[in-house]
């Protein structure tokens, strides 16, 4: 028979997951930890554990998994007739909540990842320049959901370690959004332009980016959960709300509402406590978890960047990781090689860039400007200088997309820019290798392909 404290927490469980009453399961702890004299942890610790096996025997009853692993219960280079490709791309996990324990996004943070190669997928074609004769490349899949258009690139990658294998999915998604609407649909005086060149037209669409790396929870492609995200929505007037439960440190380092673009970790916590039941749906809201924006996170990166011995075991001790990846790459004394300077003078070269535009100058003006920033300049002790370089260069690009006097051609190039340096920068943060998966055949090492 349950006691009173159980029958409490039950009910804030009820309350957060079917009413999405956040408020009053954060007062449910405070007033547990006042009355039973306990600790607010330990009653979160409670609480945490209460919605985690709601939502197990909820999804249980449904048929589905809710718990799973970052180790692979699959060997990838003995796959029989199991198409991990086929299997992700029916998108099982967009309506599946999944959670993992903390010790497994460790796992996961500290791996180094090597890019699979996909028949017929040219994983050097650009990314955004998706428009070709009309028709998406093949590195993309095309979606429409109402009014929305969505084009996706996917690269999937292994880690093989010590851990033994485990599997990634890492997809750039834009989301472009109808503004102007008639009757026959979108409003364009030019006929001739096809569907796909339609959507680089900003005065006709607005265009969101994300660029997720998901864990295949299991090796399973059906039980994909986001473990870090990039988020933009340069043309927003909103601001992402984050959610926190009880005292939690987090806050004074991600803050209550942040800007564009941003960032999300994803850990066992949020997983669980930002998860929360659609309305009139007994379907769940899935890959919640409080993001960080440039000007947090610089200021986090460029706290642990200054600590050293003693201060940095301090920090560890006092604070933890707050569910990222930096403390550990300061902790061995990882150095971000991002060179955002070379990558935009390489760019402007390839696509043969004027580089008298006012666009292209403004971007100039900023790399001028960037050379005597001594937060850039690396140092022997300095982990994270090229990596704020690029934050702060990311959040410059928002402020270009803004100037009056854009032309079409103008946002073309700033999209090609950001998912550039954007997708670089998820690479490094999530130590993604550009050295392709092999495999050993008669003593040599060969291609490895996934079907």
């Amino acid at each position: 028979m349950a006691n009173k404290l159980d029958l409490i927490i039950e009910k804030g469980v009820v309350n957060r997951l079917e009413k999405g009453l956040l408020k009053e399961a954060d007062s449910i702890i405070n007033d547990i930890a006042k009355n039973y004299r306990i600790s607010a942890h330990e009653v979160k610790e409670k609480f945490k554990t209460a919605i985690f096996e709601y939502v197990k025997k909820d999804l249980g009853n449904k048929g589905y998994e809710f718990d799973g692993h970052i180790k692979s219960d699959i060997d990838v280079y003995h796959l029989a007739d199991f198409s991990i490709v086929k299997e992700f791309f029916k998108e099982v996990w967009r309506t599946l909540p999944f959670t993992m324990p903390q010790e497994d996004f460790d796992k996961m943070q500290a791996c180094i990842k090597r890019p699979l190669k996909l028949r017929y997928y040219n994983p050097n074609n650009p990314i955004y320049k998706f428009v070709k004769q009309g028709k998406l490349d093949s590195n993309y899949t095309f979606r429409q959901v109402k009014n929305k258009s969505i084009v996706q690139n996917t690269q999937f990658y292994l880690a093989d370690d010590e851990n033994g294998q485990s599997l990634y999915a890492k997809q750039t998604e834009f989301v472009f959004e109808a503004k102007k609407l008639k009757k026959g649909g979108v409003s364009n005086e030019d006929a001739s332009k096809s569907e796909y060149e339609k959507l680089k037209e900003e005065e006709l669409y607005s265009r969101t980016l994300s660029i997720s790396l998901f864990a295949l929870l299991d090796g399973n492609p059906n039980k994909a959960l986001s473990v870090m995200r990039y988020d933009n929505q340069y043309d927003s007037k909103n601001e992402h709300v984050n959610t926190w439960v009880g005292n939690d440190k987090r806050f004074n380092i991600f803050g209550g509402k942040i800007s564009y673009p941003h960032f999300h970790f994803q850990n066992e916590n949020d997983t669980i406590f930002c998860l929360k039941k659609k309305c009139y749906s007994s379907d769940y809201m899935v890959s919640k978890c409080c993001g960080i924006d440039c000007k947090h996170l610089k200021r986090y990166l460029l706290d642990i960047d200054s600590k050293s011995g003693k201060n940095l075991e301090a920090e560890r001790q006092e604070n933890g990781s707050y569910g990222m990846p930096f403390l550990s790459m300061k902790e061995e004394n990882y150095k971000f090689k991002i060179n955002v300077n070379k990558m935009l003078d390489e760019y402007f070269t390839e696509q043969e860039i004027n580089k008298d535009t006012k666009t292209v100058l403004r971007i100039g003006q900023w790399m001028e400007n960037s050379k005597d920033n001594e937060e850039y300049k690396d140092g022997q002790f300095k982990s994270f200088a090229n990596l704020i370089k690029t934050i702060d260069f990311l959040k410059h690009l928002n402020l270009i997309r803004k100037e009056k006097d854009l032309t079409a051609k103008d946002f073309e190039m700033l999209s090609d820019i950001e998912v550039m340096i954007a997708s670089e920068m998820v690479n490094e943060v999530n130590r993604i290798s550009n050295k392709f998966v092999t495999k050993e055949v008669d003593g040599k090492e060969e291609e490895f392909y996934l079907d």
